[in-house]
């Protein structure tokens, strides 16, 4: 519908002199800005909330105690070889001591609420908190785009993996699995993530074009368009700003809007389809299952069509 009625005639009455991909995007951009203003002005209450449980859990309480337990349960000499090493390879990417110091900072306060948030809701929300350390930081330095996607990388992975080891952990406490053993585990899994999550995006990067229907990417995407806001056009930039606004103020999803947008035709009529299906249907988790092999099914198949094309 926004397609259809708002964005097609805006482009043919004013915007003729752009091409369709750069109107898109441009306008795309504007609604992320909106998601992404509104992302940072809850930043400064998280902040300040989280440093006033700290002071109320080490001063208020009397919780300043440092014995080998604590040193022991934080691991502080692991923790400081792995933040050497991540300065040691964010430098060779032109990293200033500033925006390294920044990105630690940011990382931990971020990593501490997704982690909080997931506790309670158990909803992960990795994006948001990467648009927290990203966006300022694209006005405080002189942000290249690789230092960028970095930047969000390097903080949806450290809350993302956070938070799945504090599932692990508790999931192992249900099961009555020893810590030792549980911590082994996880450490085995990261291991083998990190060994083989490059050579997956590899594979089905070079053989399926980044952005198609075949590895949409929508997220990436997204995260591109909010690097590159300062290259669109100002004036389609601020109607797809107002528009995202106003999407807001329906409490409608703007995220959901902007995948449509952004997707081929082909997903949006599958998803549109699929919405219609589940509507119909009684009882939904009975579908859960069948659906979720649907999905295992298909991710399968793109291993082994990118395997085929070796």
């Amino acid at each position: 519908v926004s397609k259809i009625f708002l964005m097609d005639p805006i482009q043919g009455r004013g915007c003729s002199y752009l091409s369709t991909t750069s109107y898109v995007m441009a306008f795309c951009a504007g609604i992320i800005c909106t998601s992404a203003l509104r992302s940072l002005i809850k930043t400064p209450p998280i902040i300040i909330r989280i440093v006033i449980d700290a002071y109320k859990t080490v001063w208020v309480r009397g919780n300043t105690s440092v014995d080998s337990s604590v040193i022991e349960k934080y691991c502080l000499k692991n923790l400081l070889g792995i933040l050497l090493i991540v300065f040691l390879f964010l430098r060779s990417f032109q990293f200033s001591y500033w925006m390294y110091g920044y990105l630690m900072v940011g990382t931990f306060i971020c990593t501490y609420q997704v982690m909080l948030i997931a506790g309670r809701t158990g909803l992960a929300l990795l994006g948001r908190f990467a648009t927290f350390v990203m966006a300022p930081a694209l006005v405080l330095f002189n942000v290249g785009f690789a230092q960028a996607v970095l930047m969000a990388t390097f903080v949806e992975i450290t809350a993302g993996v956070a938070t799945d080891v504090m599932f692990g952990r508790k999931l192992g406490r249900l099961a009555k699995v020893s810590r030792p053993l549980m911590r082994q585990y996880q450490l085995l899994g990261l291991i083998i993530g990190s060994v083989s999550v490059g050579i997956i995006f590899w594979l089905l990067i070079s053989r399926f074009e980044l952005g198609s229907a075949a590895l949409f990417a929508q997220r990436a995407q997204a995260r591109a368009l909010l690097i590159n806001v300062k290259e669109f056009d100002v004036l389609v930039l601020g109607i797809g700003f107002f528009y995202g606004s106003m999407l807001r103020l329906l409490n409608i999803n703007t995220a959901l809007v902007l995948g449509a947008l952004l997707m081929p035709v082909n997903i949006t009529l599958g998803l549109i389809i699929g919405g219609g299906l589940s509507i119909m249907s009684t009882n939904k988790e009975e579908w859960y299952p069948f659906w979720s092999g649907v999905f295992a099914s298909s991710s399968m198949w793109m291993v082994i069509g990118a395997l085929q094309l070796i």
